[in-house]
């Protein structure tokens, strides 16, 4: 029972009611975020890349955002990277990012070509040092967004004030788990609170 109460609530529905006749709605609200002008100081940050493959106009986005767990439990996300990019101008941009802030680990999902880009930049005499590795995405888009939807819902997602910040409440605010639509900003959110989740934070438990 107390698993179930972590589903989404057309999930809930589905199961506990038998009432399959509900559609998913929307994941979250925009009203649930808050924006700050800094995060505290002292977090330590992760970065997750989710890559695309082409940069047509119809085409998916590369993005990346940094985000950390603040000492109240409150998910603070600081900048997104994202763009419609080929490969080599997404080794270059991730170079410039990584070598840009120290301290912040970097992961990339491993779809698509994202496990060569790993062992690639691991090549690059630039990148030795720099904290870098393959991320498996684990479940479908929905089950990945659960987790933060649920902060962001107790008012626990923080945005650090940035001109990014208006095309990403857009995509989140219409995101439903379908996979219609761009979602990669939701995913690389997604991906960066499991690398979190994995990286020994003691205040990671409401991730698991």
């Amino acid at each position: 029972a107390e698993s179930l109460g972590l589903l989404d609530g057309v999930t809930r529905a589905q199961l506990l009611d038998g009432d399959w006749t509900v559609t998913r709605g929307l994941v979250f609200q925009r009203q649930w975020f808050t924006t700050v002008d800094a995060a505290p100081e002292g977090l330590s940050w992760a970065r997750y890349w989710d890559l695309a493959a082409s940069v047509k106009t119809s085409a998916d986005y590369t993005a990346s955002a940094a985000v950390a767990l603040g000492p109240d439990g409150t998910l603070y996300i600081r900048d997104m990277v994202r763009g419609r990019w080929e490969w080599p101008d997404q080794r270059r941009i991730i170079v410039q990012t990584v070598r840009a802030e120290p301290g912040t680990r970097h992961g990339i999902e491993e779809a698509l070509h994202g496990l060569a880009a790993v062992q690639e930049l691991r090549r690059l005499p630039e990148m030795v040092g720099s904290p870098m590795r393959g991320i498996r995405a684990e479940r479908d888009k929905l089950s990945r967004a659960l987790p933060w939807a649920q902060r962001a819902e107790a008012g626990k997602v923080a945005l650090v004030r940035g001109a990014w910040c208006g095309a990403f409440l857009d995509e989140v605010c219409s995101f439903d788990g379908s996979g219609r639509g761009h979602d990669d900003q939701v995913d690389t959110i997604s991906g960066g609170v499991q690398m979190i989740a994995r990286g020994g934070n003691s205040a990671v438990g409401a991730f698991s």
